[in-house]
């Protein structure tokens, strides 16, 4: 259910229009009272109520409080409205993508949800969940359920070059054994640790008896840039 902003308290904030809903949460644009800038405005739709989503918003509070980075979203501010909801302020003119551009042409990554922070070694990595980012843009070694750490991002990172350069998602999978299945048809095999998780995972295991044999990145992406080719690769 969408959620009414103009029925919330403000608290120094004035609604102006929606700008995005998502599962948790939803993004309006507002206007700071005190100082006249305008704001992106998150809120999140039953942290007062569902501990997940809870958890969910206190750690993008501590995550984005504890970053200071030029390309990530800043925080400024946190506060709960009179109804018990859970509010983040970020930076200006934030649009409904994880990947932003701001008006000087500068990237900022938003929507710091499900970001760890992580340490070097299998402790680290053992910490975190399989279940992250969109299907399309997950790794072969989440995927596969292996260990995985910041290469991860890195092979995400990629999959949304690839479709911002051709305006269509490089690995679309309808499940996660399609998607390994078009990941593998375009890059080939995986490493043989990744290939014995596949193989002992039921709902995984029939990528191994399809066909293989795909087009290239290259191929995909005969239309893009030489320079950004070699970086996707």
């Amino acid at each position: 259910m969408a959620l009414d902003a103009k029925s919330e308290p403000n608290r120094s904030y004035a609604y102006i229009t929606a700008i995005g809903e998502g599962t948790y949460g939803a993004v309006w644009r507002c206007k700071q009272l005190d100082t006249g800038r305008f704001v992106a405005v998150k809120c999140f739709k039953a942290a007062h109520t569902e501990p997940l989503i809870k958890n969910l918003a206190l750690r993008e509070v501590r995550m984005l409080r504890s970053l200071d980075h030029p390309a990530i979203v800043p925080l400024l501010d946190a506060f709960r409205s009179a109804s018990g909801r859970v509010y983040l302020v970020t930076h200006r003119d934030i649009k409904p993508a994880n990947v932003l551009l701001d008006v000087s042409g500068g990237v900022k990554l938003c929507d710091l949800g499900y970001a760890r922070s992580f340490s070097c070694g299998v402790r680290g990595s053992e910490a975190m969940s399989p279940y992250v980012v969109t299907r399309w843009y997950r790794s072969p070694e989440v995927l596969a359920g292996c260990e995985y750490g910041p290469a991860a991002d890195i092979w995400a990172l990629g999959c949304t070059l690839a479709e911002l350069a051709t305006g269509a998602p490089l690995f679309p999978g309808i499940s996660s054994a399609d998607q390994l299945w078009r990941i593998m048809r375009c890059v080939g095999s995986l490493p043989a640790g990744q290939l014995a998780r596949v193989a002992a995972d039921p709902r995984l295991g029939k990528v191994l008896r399809a066909p293989l044999h795909g087009r290239s990145l290259w191929q995909r992406l005969s239309g893009v840039d030489p320079g950004l080719l070699q970086r996707l690769e």
